[in-house]
């Protein structure tokens, strides 16, 4: 997650920096054994975690400085400076298109936002944005369980009640049977 820069109480400013999302798991964090940062490369060193309260000196992998490209000067020290490769990077990850440079990333960056891409694209189709969802992308099977999830949402749908959008040509005719039942059950008459 981005940590934007700030002053402390004592005057001291820190840089804007990613860092691990904070969910209380020592396991979980970039500066652990056995993890590595994804924004410098550098694998985690602590082996246990530190007494509570500890604070995390700048500079060590959970706090890890904003890398610039090469000419380019970090925003944190000069304001209205160009995007960090970190933040590009993470830009196209997360998907902000508007936001994304693809044509700086490194091959490898790029195949990473594709995979990201396509995860996210099977992702809003499963969960009926259909607004979002690039059919034409997914796999055979992805394309399956998207249409199964459609035809659940629409049951769904037309059980509830919403007739803008239940589309009952897509019911089976046990399906049928059961939301013609519910819709006589809320007319108040028998199921």
């Amino acid at each position: 997650m981005r940590v934007r820069g700030y002053v402390r109480k004592d005057g001291t400013y820190v840089a804007p920096h990613y860092r691990s999302a904070p969910d209380g798991n020592f396991w979980n964090n970039w500066s652990t054994r056995g993890n590595v940062n994804p924004y410098t490369g550098k694998p985690g060193t602590r082996t246990q975690p530190g007494p509570s309260g500890t604070r995390i000196p700048s500079g060590s992998p959970s706090h890890t400085p904003l890398p610039s490209y090469p000419g380019e000067s970090n925003p944190a020290l000069s304001p209205g400076a160009t995007t960090t490769a970190a933040q590009n990077l993470q830009s196209c990850v997360d998907g902000y298109s508007m936001l994304c440079k693809r044509e700086l990333l490194t091959p490898e960056r790029l195949r990473q936002v594709q995979v990201n891409d396509l995860r996210r694209n099977a992702q809003s189709c499963l969960d009926g944005y259909s607004m979002l969802c690039k059919r034409e992308l997914l796999t055979p099977e992805q394309l399956r369980q998207v249409q199964a999830n459609d035809l659940r949402r629409n049951l769904r749908s037309c059980l509830d009640g919403y007739s803008m959008l239940c589309k009952r040509q897509w019911l089976t005719p046990e399906e049928l049977r059961l939301v013609e039942g519910a819709e006589r059950v809320r007319a108040g008459g028998a199921p």
